[in-house]
Formats: structure tokens, sequence, C-alpha cells
């Protein structure tokens, strides 16, 4: 009886099928667990329209996040990259009710960009914690996140590991 618990426990435990996320014209290529939730959002800014397409997988407490947030072309040119990532920080912690750790300077492929660490509360009371990486190509912002998901946990390496910036 044991052994079929713990073969059940070992079976539900296995990461979920990934969706190969490779959106055309756009220069990353990443394994998103699951079935990708996608969602576009635009919100106007007096000077253009700010673009958001969001995919979302992963399971209900715990989610693998891709944000492509594509700014107007008069507004890329005089956004300092930052500010960009400043204001991208602050609106994901806000949305999420994280609470910022670290934010650093990061490189991947090549491309550098900034890595945030973060805590968000979970619905026990306890913290959980998130990891995000910010790149800017571009009109485009990048946000590669992972909230919830323990450092160790298998979707989360997966996701991190697939992770690909091209040029």
């Amino acid at each position: 009886m044991a052994c079929l618990i713990a073969l059940g426990v070992l079976l539900s435990a296995a990461a979920a099928p990934a969706e190969i996320l490779a959106p055309e014209g756009h220069p990353f290529r990443v394994n998103i667990p699951g079935k990708a939730e996608h969602k576009e959002l635009s919100r106007s800014i007096g000077i253009g329209t700010v673009t958001s397409e969001n995919f979302i997988g992963g399971g209900d407490t715990n989610s693998i996040f891709v944000s492509i947030v594509t700014l107007p072309s008069f507004a890329s040119v005089f956004t300092p990259t930052s500010l960009l990532y400043n204001q991208a920080r602050d609106g994901m912690l806000e949305d999420i009710g994280g609470d910022q750790l670290a934010f650093t300077d990061f490189e991947r492929d090549g491309r550098e960009g900034k890595l945030l660490i973060y805590e968000i509360p979970s619905t026990e009371g306890s913290k959980r914690n998130g990891r995000a990486e910010f790149f800017r190509v571009s009109q485009s912002l990048y946000i590669f996140a992972a909230h919830g998901v323990g450092k160790e946990d298998t979707m989360r390496k997966n996701f991190f590991a697939s992770l690909k910036i091209l040029d």
C-alpha cells in the first residue's frame, strides 16, 4: 500500500508537458508548462498605446509567466531602460502583492537585463518566492517570471533552463 501511495505522489509530481513559446517577431524561445493561457491588454498613454501580451502556464498557486510589453515608438526612444525596468518591477510587485528581495544586473545569452528575486504571500500565510528576468529589445520589454515556484522546483528549473534570448 505504501508503495502505491509513493508511486502516486511521484506521478502527480511529474512535470506537465511544456508548450514551446516562440512568438513570431520576438527574439526569444521558452518552454511553458502545460497549455499557456494568452491574454492581451492595451492602454493609451497619451502619446500612443502600450500593448502587453501575457502568457501564463503552471498551476493554481504556482505560475510561470511571460509578458511582452511593447511601447509606442516615440515613447521607446525617450524612455531610459533603467526607468522601464523600475516601472515594470514596481507594477509587477504591486499586481502580485510581492516584496522585493533583490534587483540586480543580469545577463543571459549575451543580453543585459535585470534579475528580480521576490516573495509573495500564500493563502496559508507563509511567503513563497519568485524570480523574474527583464530584458529590453528595441521597443519591447520582455518579462519571464516564476511566481511562487521554489528554487529547486522542476517546473521553475526547466522554464529558466529552456529560455533563450535570440539575436
